[in-house]
């Protein structure tokens, strides 16, 4: 275990924080900075991540979605059978009325 680990200290100390994650200088009068090519890369990269995590949930809500779903028919289809099944009979059904 290195060091920094022992530490409590992340693995690559350029990797993150406000050394690179931040400009390195600034306008007076207010204008945006360039992105370093660092800041780019890492940019692309988590866009890229958020892109995936939405496809996925977006996969995940429709596999729910279909599951309740086919859930529901099994039920409804269930419940026909029953219903075809189970009739009433003898004084039940005269008071029903033949259907």
């Amino acid at each position: 275990m290195t060091e920094g680990l022992r530490n409590g200290l992340c693995a690559n100390p350029n990797g993150f924080g406000p050394l690179t994650n931040l400009p390195d200088f600034s306008y007076k009068d207010g204008r945006k900075t360039p992105l370093g090519v660092g800041q780019q890369a890492r940019l692309l990269k988590q866009r890229e991540f958020a892109k995936t995590v939405v496809k996925f949930c977006k996969e995940m809500d429709f596999a729910v979605e279909r599951h309740n779903r086919l859930q529901k028919e099994e039920e409804q289809n269930r419940q026909r059978i029953l219903d075809s099944k189970l009739k009433p009979k003898g004084k039940q059904w005269l008071e029903t009325g033949s259907k």
